[in-house]
Formats: structure tokens, C-alpha cells, sequence
């Protein structure tokens, strides 16, 4: 069974009335929703702003961090270059003066054999000859150091002579002063107290293979005995021989 309606206009505005105030505070309801829903957003908006400040703020420590490792990092590069190149030229350094020392000790030997009295060298002697090629492949320059025992006092004079003995076009040919040096006006003379360094230049013809190098020194006293050494061509070059 349905309820009938009263049509009774006295019924009609009461229940008017009610529905009324049922629609306000239907709309109240609604408004606080909406005052606690916008609340709610402005509370995750804050929220949000501050997870993103939070975030930003690492974004900027990371970057700063990272700046500072890269440089580290370029700075312990340079640093690994510049002990590198250090040690090389530590090395470089290391291994001249190596060589000076070397050097040093071998004069050092040298004066000792000349200038000392109880010096077991006596006489005139060949103290060193090396040959060294140079730009041009048929020039050489040598080196000849003559010597005498301190033992023997005064000067010696003498000559000294090169010959190179080699072949060409299949047959051996000896090359003399002649054919070796230039300057046909090149003396091989010494003279000296101590010690000479004698120094010059070879020629030696075009297609000419040499084998060996023959040198002698002969003094102009008869205190003094007539020296000859013969070296190997190929073992003379560029080393020094005694």
C-alpha cells in the first residue's frame, strides 16, 4: 500500500520547508567538504614544495660534490703527469750524469797513468782512437790521444800515419794519406809533454769496402819505440779503442 500525499496546503510548505533545509545543508556539507578538501591540497602542495626544495637542495650538494671530485680528479691526473714527466727527467738526468761520471773516472785513470810517478806505463803510448762517421758516408772523423809514461821526463815529438786497407771492385787496395785525406797539406805530427789529442778527418772513395785501420806512430827519438795497432773497420766505428 503507497502512502498518500496530503494535499493540504498546510502539509505542502512544511514539507517544502523541510527540503529546504535539508538542500542547506546538503550545500554546507558540500562546502566543508570542499574547505577540507582544499585544505587537504594546499597541505600536499606544501607537502610537495617542500619535497621538491628537499630534492633540489641534494640536486645542489650532488652537483657541488661532483665538481669538486672532477676536480680531484683532474688535479691527481696532473699530478700522476708531472711525476711522470719528474721521474723521466729524473731518469734522463740521472743517466747523464752517470755518463759524466764515467767520464770522470776514466780521465781520472788516464791522468793517473800519465802524471803519476809510480805509473806502470812507461813510454809512449796510444792512450785512444775512436772514429766516428759523419752526414757525409764517405767522411769519417777520428781521434787519436798519444801518451807518455811520467817516468820519462821532457817532450816527444814524431809523425803518426793512417792507412785503411779494404777492397775495391774485388780486389784489396790500401788506402794511405794520399787517398784518405784531402788536404794534401795535413800534417800528422805530435809534440807534447804529458799528452795529444790529434783529430782529422778520412776520405774514403765510393764503393770502397773497408775492413781494418792500421795506425803508427813513430817518435822522433830513439828513446822511444815505433807503435803500430790495427783495428777492425767495423768494430772501430763509433766505439773508442785503445
Amino acid at each position: 500500500m503507497f502512502k498518500n500525499k496530503c494535499p493540504h496546503p498546510y502539509h505542502l510548505t512544511k514539507h517544502r520547508k523541510t527540503l529546504d533545509r535539508n538542500k542547506y545543508l546538503i550545500v554546507l556539507i558540500a562546502l566543508v567538504g570542499v574547505f577540507f578538501l582544499g585544505q587537504l591540497s594546499v597541505s600536499q602542495v606544501e607537502d610537495s614544495e617542500g619535497e621538491r626544495e628537499r630534492l633540489q637542495g641534494l640536486v645542489d650538494e650532488l652537483t657541488v660534490n661532483n665538481k669538486s671530485l672532477v676536480k680531484q680528479q683532474d688535479f691527481t691526473a696532473s699530478s700522476k703527469s708531472i711525476d711522470a714527466q719528474a721521474r723521466l727527467q729524473y731518469r734522463r738526468v740521472l743517466a747523464q750524469l752517470n755518463e759524466e761520471v764515467a767520464g770522470l773516472k776514466e780521465q781520472l785513470l788516464f791522468y793517473q797513468r800519465v802524471v803519476a810517478p809510480e805509473s806502470i806505463v812507461k813510454g809512449l803510448y796510444v792512450e785512444s782512437f775512436s772514429l766516428q762517421p759523419t752526414l757525409d758516408s764517405q767522411r769519417y772523423q777520428y781521434s787519436l790521444v798519444l801518451a807518455k809514461g811520467s817516468s820519462q821526463k821532457g817532450s816527444v815529438k814524431g809523425q803518426y800515419s793512417l792507412s785503411v786497407v779494404g777492397r775495391l771492385k774485388g780486389k784489396q787496395v790500401t788506402l794511405r794519406a794520399a787517398e784518405l785525406f784531402e788536404d794534401q797539406d795535413q800534417r800528422q805530427d805530435f809534440s807534447f809533454r804529458y799528452y795529444q789529442q790529434l783529430t782529422g778527418e778520412l776520405l774514403i772513395p765510393e764503393g770502397y769496402n773497408a775492413v781494418k785501420l792500421v795506425l803508427t806512430v813513430t817518435p822522433g827519438s830513439n828513446k822511444y819505440e815505433t807503435i803500430k795497432k790495427k783495428w777492425s773497420w767495423i768494430e772501430l766505428l763509433g766505439k773508442k779503442a785503445g
